[in-house]
């Protein structure tokens, strides 16, 4: 069998794509159900030039002529074995990192011993990032596109969705969605598919199952892996695994607690032997020194330890000012020149990084991982499409090196604040079932409005909705909030980090807010500088002017009360876990709702006597957010498809 163009009649991109299917045929293995590669070339004959590939020659017909004879239905048995053959193929094609994103009956071959074998790679897109267009014009075939192909993206699980079109039309006689091409789209942006059984009845429940699963909208609801579709396509077995849905991360656990480090080593190592017990240490790579000791501490009090590598650093000129970055395996490999998202279009070079990022934290001793990520400013940002990426490559790496990955995340808030943007960031990094999210929100703070608040709420519950928890990072006072809504967690720094500003990076500011530790008021739901704090402990206003914490207990005077600010933190930090211990989210957030409106007459006490001279804006804000997430605390409310 042959495939011929001719040279001089096609255009540029015909022929790009034919070197294409020349190259993805050469790049995979030799499978059953992958159409085997034997030669191709240019031959001139008549003054005339021909490309050709030589594949070998199949007995058989496509799929299109088999459901034409079938008249347009065929046996669900016959069914399921066509079927499992496709989704080995695309097992194949896909371990070897390539996407056929052009998956149609037409490009199906059933060979007459009944061996079903894919065909056509003409417009299958490698995940080293080349591809026929980045921006432009739509490739493949409409008629059996996932959404997210619609909107010029592509992974693995499209391949699945279009192996749900062709079952769903073998079983049916017809497609799942119809129409024109404005109206077909539409319908499957934003269109439930009529049940199989509305037009097979004979169609057995697992296998139903499986379809109506391979045709979710977002690619994080669908099977996994093609692998995982071929187990659900077993009869008998297949019932479980059609049925077998990630559940959402409970709201009603003890948060986690991830406690920063810095420099100042002393103060972590302090509150890791005062019984803090936290989640986890998380240390930044670049602090050589401290590390080990908070490590050599972590382990000796079984506390989990891990590693910030910084990787998103090294996308800013200055990283090349900080030896601790510019000399690890993931930095750019000329030490100087910051990394910019085409630096990674090839996919040796992101794994390179992504590999690095985590053979680096092994080798520090961390007991759980963080993936290589880059901050994005908006989702047009190429870095979005490459973080994705180096979170795949991450995946397999640490399940081989046997720790648990949390997926990184640097995020600007404004544009996040639409249902459809968090559906489809969830949909990009849900998919590959990380342990868990840090996320950090750019300006996120003390000083971020109601409105903020609500949607960095929104976007971790609805991460979390894929099972893992989401632990916020920086999130200083403004854990309350969160915590009381059921995300899985927060990082603290015992008071020496207020928010995340990716404005540090871009000059010489000390990085992420990083200043003088601050003394926690949990009376006032915030935490105040050495001098604010001096003064309201001395006006003997707030509880924390009688604090029974192990710190203050042991201090002699206010000036030792501030300086053993970090373990007051601490314990602070200590005691909030344990009254959250037991309790939903309904229940914790009439109990924020109590102390907000404490706080608020502590305050204007305190103004009353001239000890706050500003109110504390965060207060009312705390108390907008709460009246806009209230409907988050019904699961349901949170929408995890497109609008």
């Amino acid at each position: 069998m042959v495939k011929v163009i001719h040279a001089e009649l096609v255009e540029e991109v015909d022929r790009e794509r034919f070197d294409r299917e020349v190259k993805a045929m050469r790049r995979l293995g030799p499978h059953p159900n992958v159409v085997p590669y034997l030669d191709s070339g240019e031959v001139e004959t008549d003054g005339r030039s021909f490309h050709y590939i030589v594949m070998p020659f199949l007995p058989g017909r496509t799929l299109r002529q088999l459901l034409d004879q079938h008249e347009g239905r065929i046996p669900p048995g016959r069914v399921r074995q066509i079927a499992r053959q496709i989704a080995a193929g695309l097992a194949s094609i896909h371990a070897g990192e390539i996407v056929h994103r052009d998956l149609k009956p037409e490009n199906i071959f059933v060979c007459d011993d009944g061996r079903v074998v894919l065909l056509d790679f003409g417009v299958a897109r490698f995940l080293d990032y080349t591809s026929l267009t980045e921006h432009g014009q739509f490739i493949g075939s409409l008629k059996y596109a996932a959404p997210e192909q619609l909107r010029n993206e592509v992974e693995p699980a499209t391949d699945l969705w279009a192996l749900g079109v062709v079952m769903y039309e073998m079983l049916a006689g017809r497609r799942p969605f119809t129409g024109q091409m404005l109206e077909l789209m539409h319908a499957v942006l934003h269109d439930d598919p009529e049940p199989v059984s509305s037009f097979a009845p004979d169609v057995p429940p697992d296998l139903e199952g499986l379809v109506m699963r391979l045709l979710e909208k977002e690619p994080f609801d669908r099977p996994r892996s093609a692998d995982e579709a071929i187990e659900a396509m077993q009869p008998r077995a297949a019932t479980a695994v059609a049925v077998e849905e990630s559940q959402p991360y409970p709201r009603d656990v003890p948060p986690m607690l991830f406690v920063r480090g810095s420099n100042d080593a002393a103060a972590l190592v302090n509150a890791i032997m005062h019984d803090l017990n936290p989640s986890a240490v998380v240390m930044p790579i670049t602090e050589r020194h401290a590390v080990g000791d908070v490590r050599r501490a972590a382990k000796e009090y079984g506390v989990p330890y891990a590693i910030d590598p910084f990787v998103f650093r090294t996308a800013y000129a200055n990283f090349s000012r900080v030896s601790g970055l510019r000399e690890r395996a993931f930095a750019p490999q000329d030490g100087l020149t910051p990394y910019q998202p085409d630096d990674l279009r090839a996919l040796d070079e992101a794994r390179r990084v992504a590999h690095g990022a985590l053979d680096e934290q092994d080798e520090c001793g961390a007991d759980l991982l963080f993936a290589a990520s880059f901050a994005i400013r908006d989702l047009d940002d190429k870095w979005l499409v490459r973080n994705a990426k180096l979170l795949q490559l991450s995946l397999g790496h640490a399940d081989a090196l046997g720790k648990p990955l949390f997926a990184t995340l640097e995020l600007p808030l404004e544009p996040l604040t639409n249902p459809d943007a968090q559906i489809r960031l969830a949909n990009r990094f849900a998919r590959g079932r990380p342990a868990g999210y840090l996320v950090n929100f750019d300006q996120l703070d003390g000083n971020c409005s109601a409105s903020h608040l609500f949607w960095a709420l929104r976007l971790m519950l609805l991460l979390q909705d894929s099972g893992a928890p989401v632990v916020l990072g920086r999130a200083g006072t403004l854990r309350h909030f969160f915590c009381a809504f059921g995300v899985g967690g927060i990082e603290d720094g015992l008071g020496r980090f207020a928010g995340f500003r990716l404005s540090d990076y871009r000059g010489e500011r000390r990085p992420f807010g990083k200043h003088d530790r601050r003394y926690e008021f949990p009376s006032l739901l915030t935490s105040l500088t050495r001098d604010q704090a001096r003064a309201v402990l001395a006006s003997g206003v707030v509880p924390e002017a009688q604090c029974e914490c192990r710190a203050c207990a042991a201090a002699a005077s206010i000036e030792q009360q501030l300086g053993a600010t970090a373990l007051h933190n601490a314990e602070m930090l200590r005691e909030e876990g344990v009254a959250l211990a037991g309790t939903g989210p309904v229940e914790r957030v009439a109990r924020l709702q109590a102390r907000i409106r404490t706080a608020r007459l502590l305050e204007r006490e305190l103004r009353r006597e001239g000890i706050l001279r500003q109110p504390l804006p965060h207060l009312v804000e705390l108390e907008s957010a709460i009246e806009m997430a209230l409907p988050l605390l019904d699961a349901a409310r949170i929408a995890r498809r497109v609008a």
